[in-house]
């Protein structure tokens, strides 16, 4: 039987939990504009305005439509989980391949902390090591200079070596942020 402090303590933690969700929604809002005009400003590099608005749009209207149909479930953290990954894959490709645009990722995971649920981790990783060895493969195998086709992932040499550690070390980053994560929710 729970004695009345106890459910007093679990009103408590629901609400404290609650009002951690709504800030960090409010929080998220500014990132995904943030992520949002990054892809604009990117598009005047190379003239990928379809691309920074087109897939731009599709992310922020995948969010927006998971938070307002699914209003009493988590689901909608895991759409951003995504979303931040894709926003990731767009930046390499409106930057042609410039290594530096896939930090972009580390700063995602980052932010997912917020959530205090180390599974969103999950997502991002998943779709991190998809695209990367997907276009990784594409680059080094199908579309190369070779043939006159090009892949737009990476301007460094990105063989099996390099796509191994690269994968193990954001590996680590994308633990340790749900380790955090986890911690914080603790």
């Amino acid at each position: 039987m729970k004695t009345k402090a106890s459910l007093n303590e679990q009103d408590y933690l629901h609400s404290f939990m609650s009002t951690m969700t709504q800030k960090s929604d409010t929080i998220i809002n500014y990132v995904l504009a943030v992520y949002f005009l990054l892809g604009i400003g990117l598009s005047f590099k190379y003239d990928t305005f379809e691309i920074g608005v087109g897939v731009g749009t599709i992310n922020l209207l995948a969010y927006y439509s998971a938070k307002f149909f699914m209003k009493n479930s988590k689901f909608y953290q895991y759409v951003l989980s995504v979303v931040l990954a894709i926003f990731m894959a767009q930046y390499i490709y409106q930057m042609h391949g410039m290594f530096e645009m896939h930090f972009t990722v580390f700063i995602a995971s980052t932010i997912l902390i917020i959530y205090q649920n180390w599974k969103l981790q999950i997502p991002l990783t998943l779709l991190v090591v998809l695209h990367h060895a997907g276009l990784a493969y594409l680059q080094n195998f199908i579309y190369n200079d070779a043939n006159g086709l090009q892949v737009y992932f990476s301007q460094v040499n990105f063989d099996l070596e390099t796509l191994l550690i690269h994968t193990i070390l954001a590996a680590v980053v994308f633990f340790m942020n749900g380790y955090w994560a986890y911690y914080f929710k603790e």
